[in-house]
């Protein structure tokens, strides 16, 4: 508080201590330990922004809001606390104190300039990772190192909190595979880039498994397919030790047409298990059988249902037979359309409309218009005519 700092504008936020109040009050909550019926409370009740257990059920990690309430950002961005509790909530370890949101520097790539991302890493009983800045959060900043990943087990002592790696791009996500393999995304919001590096903890070796342009749609890798591992927490699945299941929206000049594909994170060989075929949509919705590669997909198209589908070997079955839900929806008609602003930029939209629709007939009708802003760099990419389904079940 009482510091000054840009600020974007939400709405509905707190405006007054009456609203303090309100928030306080509804937002205030009471773990409880059900056995067989019978209530125990946890600790007493605090603001939960999130809790989660370790994979091993010994602790819990939490991260609690804290007072003085923020007037210019959302319950998020408001101060908090993060900590580790035994399962009676006693705190062990108070891990940080996170200032509110409304201090984090404007821009693309800049991050608050504290800690963020506390979670357990999910194949191991009870450690916590977590990330943090190196270049005080600006990307402007010259910095050999723009994050660090810091890890710490049982007993959660602060000074024993060790070093992971550091990356030379800002960290987006970090997930482990195996026990001492991660896989590591960085990213640039500036530059539309994103790299995917496997990390070896024994070796200490980052692997670059793919390096990419964000704007490249047609390009996706797609992302693992996760499946629960002996702690009952999921992560990526990794067949034989080194490959990957990757499933993606399968963007193309055809639309958009999913897929399920092998990624080997050791020679990088990408081989192409399934595709959905033109003039349906259809993805892959869960993994059956690894040995088998049986998996079951859900399928629809301008005129047909979606419903399951079961693939062995390369065979399809229809494994549910749901009936049309919208059936007055059937006939909308979809249109690709571009045109210029005012200014002089080309604007590409989704004209929908009403089936039987004739336009020396009917005439001009009312027009409902959703409009979202996107970098102008991938207006090219828009601009590029793609026949897609209309997909009006969901």
């Amino acid at each position: 508080m009482g510091k000054v700092a840009a600020s974007v504008t939400y709405q509905d936020l707190i405006k007054s201590p009456y609203d303090e109040q309100l928030f306080e009050f509804y937002a205030t909550s009471q773990l409880i330990k059900n056995i067989n019926g019978a209530e125990v409370k946890i600790a007493a009740p605090i603001i939960y922004s999130s809790f989660d257990f370790s994979p091993d059920g010994r602790y819990m990690l939490t991260e609690r809001i804290d007072k003085p309430f923020s007037y210019l950002v959302t319950a998020g961005g408001f101060n908090s606390t993060v900590y580790v509790a035994d399962m009676s909530g006693k705190t062990i370890s108070t891990l940080a104190k996170l200032p509110s949101s409304e201090l984090a520097p404007t821009g693309y790539d800049n991050v608050l300039n504290a800690p963020r991302g506390h979670k357990w890493i999910n194949t191991l009983p009870n450690t916590i990772i977590w990330i943090e800045p190196q270049d005080s959060g600006l990307i402007k900043k010259k910095s050999e190192y723009r994050d660090a990943v810091y890890t710490l087990a049982a007993p959660f002592v602060n000074n024993n909190a060790a070093v992971l790696l550091s990356t030379k791009m800002r960290l987006g996500s970090i997930t482990p595979l195996t026990e001492d393999q991660f896989l590591i995304n960085e990213n640039s919001r500036i530059k539309h880039t994103q790299k995917l590096s496997k990390y070896n903890v024994s070796t200490k070796q980052l692997t670059v498994l793919i390096d990419r342009s964000t704007d490249d749609a047609y390009n996706d890798p797609g992302s693992p397919v996760t499946a629960k591992n002996n702690f009952g927490r999921y992560i990526p699945k990794l067949i034989n030790g080194s490959t990957l299941l990757m499933r993606g929206a399968g963007s193309s000049a055809k639309g958009n047409l999913p897929f399920l594909r092998s990624f080997n994170t050791d020679t990088k060989e990408t081989k192409e298990i399934w595709r959905c075929k033109e003039t349906f949509y259809e993805s892959v919705t869960s993994i059956v059988d690894y040995d088998k590669m049986s998996f079951i997909t859900s399928k629809q198209s301008q005129n047909q249902t979606p419903n399951f589908y079961l693939y062995t070997n390369g065979i399809e079955k229809q494994i549910t037979n749901f009936p049309d839900p919208q059936p007055e929806l059937r006939g909308v008609t979809k249109q690709k359309i571009t045109y210029k602003r005012k200014d002089g930029v080309d604007l590409a939209a989704d004209l929908y409309l009403p089936k039987g629709y004739d336009k020396d007939r009917d005439g001009k009708l009312p027009v409902i218009m959703w409009a979202y802003p996107v970098s102008l760099k991938a207006v090219p990419m828009l601009l590029k005519y793609e026949e897609v389904n209309t997909l009006l079940y969901e």
